[in-house]
């Protein structure tokens, strides 16, 4: 029994280590998204060359249909490529020389790990320091990346018809992680949002059945952007347009400074199944 206990106990201790690592890993990662958000697409490009990462691919491949379709490179792929290439010390490092502001980042840290306090200290703030204005806020991020993760996942398995099923489904969603915050078909004097979170970040949502849809988008984009800062289109693809269509108009979007999440209907994009064709006589019979 007492070799039992000591292997219990080992085991209890390698899963609270494992624990602990996850857990360092998930804050460094925070930290460097945090850091890497204060960054111009410049700054993001200078960063990549000084340390020689190379740039994110120009192309993305559709996981289903294996096609690959070029893009319009974003902050966003630059940050998701530099997270996993360069370490916390080597972004830190090029904010020093460069002054990019990070102190706010440096403190809370200080408050969550006092044994990084001294090599903080050892770095004098420069006197004048260029700050980098940014619209996108971490948490507007996290928001966005649950609903592209754990959204997806829900309506895979439901039948959405149109644009207002979709938006109480994901009304529903958010309501669990975000309660009091989120407000449907929020009424301004640009137009009608169709879920404002916390009075400051826009959804708007666009059922892809048909270019027009789409098009719409763009015109909401320039009235709601002089109002809010933070604006996301969550485009539900329910297999009626092309996916370069849809790519094509998500570039758009992007280009016009909001983020833009893609997701899949129940049965989008699936491929059609190959049948056999025999000719009898002068016809011509497909056989499933």
């Amino acid at each position: 029994m007492g070799l039992l206990k000591k292997i219990g106990e080992s085991v209890k201790k390698a899963g609270k280590a494992f624990a602990e690592e996850i857990k360092t890993k998930e804050e460094i990662y925070r930290t460097k998204k945090h850091i890497l958000n204060k960054f111009e697409l410049k700054d993001l490009k200078k960063i990549s060359k000084a340390y020689g990462i190379g740039k994110p691919s120009p192309y993305e491949e559709d996981i289903i249909t294996g096609e690959r379709h070029r893009r319009k490179l974003t902050r966003g792929h630059y940050i998701n490529y530099i997270i996993f290439r360069l370490s916390l010390e080597q972004i830190e490092d090029f904010c020093n020389k460069h002054k990019i502001d990070i102190w706010d980042i440096i403190k809370e840290r200080e408050k969550r790990e006092p044994k990084r306090t001294e090599y903080i200290q050892e770095k004098p703030r420069e006197e004048k320091i260029t700050k980098i204005e940014i619209k996108r806020q971490p948490e507007f991020e996290l928001i966005l990346e649950t609903i592209e993760s754990e959204f997806q996942d829900i309506i895979c398995d439901i039948k959405i018809r149109d644009e207002n099923e979709l938006r109480k489904q994901l009304v529903i969603f958010l309501r669990t992680k975000l309660p009091n915050k989120i407000e449907e078909e929020y009424n301004t004097s640009k137009g009608r949002i169709d879920i404002l979170i916390d009075r400051k970040y826009v959804l708007e949502l666009k059922f892809a059945d048909n270019k027009g849809t789409l098009d719409k988008g763009i015109s909401e984009l320039r009235r709601y952007g002089k109002q809010f800062d933070n604006i996301a289109f969550i485009i539900f693809d329910v297999n009626k347009l092309s996916f370069s269509t849809i790519r094509e108009y998500k570039g758009y979007y992007e280009e016009d400074g909001a983020e833009v999440i893609i997701l899949r209907g129940r049965g989008s994009r699936k491929k059609k199944s190959k049948s056999t064709q025999i000719i009898i006589g002068n016809k011509r019979i497909k056989i499933d």
